[in-house]
């Protein structure tokens, strides 16, 4: 008995013991409207230590506002979200959620402006950690998009934004091809 009280102690461990992995974070970025942009993250346990690494006096201050403050401020510099013409997309509030599964793990709602996304910079809990991976997945109204962020490559351009700018450099390569070919031809037309 007392052994197959250990092999179901141990299987319980197995499947439930385990809490979230502490070097992994999940974003899932919703494109509402033109006017808002969502991010629900989720985040490890260790998100407590990355602040406290980031912003060290918060270890002595007891105060939810100060550590409210601070999180705003290490989400405003590790967090960007870019438009067409590489502007910072305006972080308008943040909301703490329920936890769905796990107790391990912290949920926010980062709510931004909308526009059209250009780039994700997302560097949060590089600083603990230089093996943190942050999973996105990047939900507009027709398409899904699931990508990946470390310290080594913190930064992601969606395709449309690689088809805009392939088509951008076109249109300025082609300008001056065409400025220039307009030159040479006034050129000769000028001389008699």
């Amino acid at each position: 008995m007392k052994g197959k009280f250990i092999w179901v102690y141990f299987i319980l461990y197995l499947t439930k013991g385990y809490g979230h992995d502490a070097h992994v974070a999940f974003f899932e970025i919703q494109v509402v409207d033109s006017k808002s942009i969502n991010i629900i993250a989720d985040f490890p346990w260790t998100l407590r230590d990355a602040l406290l690494q980031y912003e060290s006096t918060l270890l002595n201050d007891k105060g939810a506002e100060t550590w409210r403050k601070s999180f705003e401020r290490y989400v405003l510099e590790h967090l960007s979200i870019y438009d067409v013409e590489h502007h910072p997309i305006k972080l308008l509030g943040i909301e703490v959620l329920p936890n769905s599964e796990s107790s391990h793990s912290v949920r926010y709602k980062f709510q931004f402006e909308g526009g059209v996304i250009s780039e994700i910079e997302n560097r949060l809990m590089f600083n603990l950690n230089p093996n943190q991976v942050n999973y996105h997945t990047l939900k507009n109204k027709s398409d899904e998009i699931e990508f990946v962020t470390n310290a080594h490559s913190p930064k992601f351009q969606p395709k449309e934004t690689e088809l805009i700018n392939y088509y951008f450099t076109i249109l300025v390569i082609g300008s001056i091809f065409l400025s220039l070919l307009l030159r040479m031809t006034k050129l000769k037309i000028e001389k008699p």
